[in-house]
């Protein structure tokens, strides 16, 4: 059996490798507390706006620079931020 630690470093240094303090980006739950200690901003795969919002509002869309999301996360938040208004969000998949 391969113990939490193994995995919590992995995920620390995947972060650090990959978030920068500018950087806001949307995690899912495993990289969640790591981004949240490098990232300006962090926004869970699961959130839809708050505050009882259905939809992201457009202005947080927008400030979305990089997601850390699983393979089979892709296509739903591709279309869930697809219209940010930036030209580019960089996906990296975990």
């Amino acid at each position: 059996m391969i113990r939490r630690d193994y995995w919590g470093q992995l995920f620390e240094n995947f972060a650090e490798k990959h978030i920068t303090p500018d950087d806001n980006v949307v995690v899912d739950q495993f990289m969640y507390f790591e981004a949240k200690k490098r990232a300006k901003g962090v926004f869970s795969i699961s959130y839809g706006g708050g505050h009882g919002l259905r939809e992201i509002p457009e202005e947080q869309k927008q400030l979305i620079s990089k997601m850390m999301i699983r393979e089979d996360d892709f296509i739903e938040m591709q279309l869930k931020y697809a219209d940010n208004g930036k030209s580019q969000i960089n996906f990296i998949l975990i």
